[in-house]
């Protein structure tokens, strides 16, 4: 190495910096992608409060890809009870401002108990400042209507023709991928857990019977289907 060079690896020492070693994330999946796809979301919101506890809420905003309100939003909650916590609250309005007064929805309560007509009867025979569904709406919410009688047709089914058949006279075999599943995907790439699901189901009594494989392939699935009903027999 020439002297030049030497020199010039002296003067970048001091400007190199170590590398930025960031830490594993807190989840695998954001929580906006939890908000619209899982049914359970109550889950994740501990997580993300213990790691707005621990770092910051900026840094948990960027690990979980999401806003800092919501980051303040569910800080603010963790002195709540564990039940009602993490939980979905409604935001429908707590007041309704042009809802009818107690007064008028008494009026058409009093009709109702003098002529015992609907909605739209009571509006055309009595001077009541609301409107049909409006009157309709009140007889409903205080339990003053009857409920319309429905005939209910029956459907077709064939449980008449199933219950002549033998157990496993007539089976069903399925083979289902698991990477449509959110809570799943977690876990299948932390331990590598095999990815294909096959059923093996007898259409007269129910019973079912499970199988994994890493891989879709039709040696596997007749493995499995041998190993059934041999194991029936």
């Amino acid at each position: 190495m020439t002297i030049s060079n030497r020199s010039k690896v002296r003067q970048t020492q001091g400007r190199l910096k170590p590398p930025n070693k960031r830490s594993e994330p807190a989840v695998d999946v954001t929580y906006h992608e939890i908000c619209k796809t899982a049914k359970n979301r109550e889950w994740m919101r501990p997580k993300l409060v213990k790691y707005a506890l621990e770092h910051g809420i900026r840094p948990a905003a960027k690990e979980f890809k999401c806003s800092t309100n919501t980051v303040l939003l569910w800080l603010g909650r963790k002195d709540e009870p564990k039940e009602t916590r993490s939980a979905d609250r409604s935001k429908a309005p707590k007041v309704v401002k042009n809802r009818t007064s107690p007064e008028i929805e008494q009026q058409v309560l009093d009709c109702r108990a003098k002529e015992g007509m609907g909605g739209r009867n009571l509006v055309h025979q009595y001077p009541l400042a609301v409107s049909e569904a409006t009157a309709n709406r009140i007889l409903k919410r205080n339990g003053v209507t009857v409920p319309r009688k429905r005939k209910y047709k029956q459907t077709k089914d064939l449980r008449k023709i199933k219950s002549k058949k033998k157990c496993f006279e007539v089976v069903q075999v399925d083979g289902k991928v698991l990477n449509d599943i959110i809570n799943f995907w977690p876990y299948y790439s932390q331990f590598l857990l095999p990815l294909w699901q096959f059923t093996f189901t007898c259409e007269k009594s129910g019973a079912t019977f499970y199988a994994y494989c890493k891989g879709e392939t039709s040696l596997a699935a007749c493995a499995f289907i041998v190993y059934v009903i041999t194991t029936v027999r």
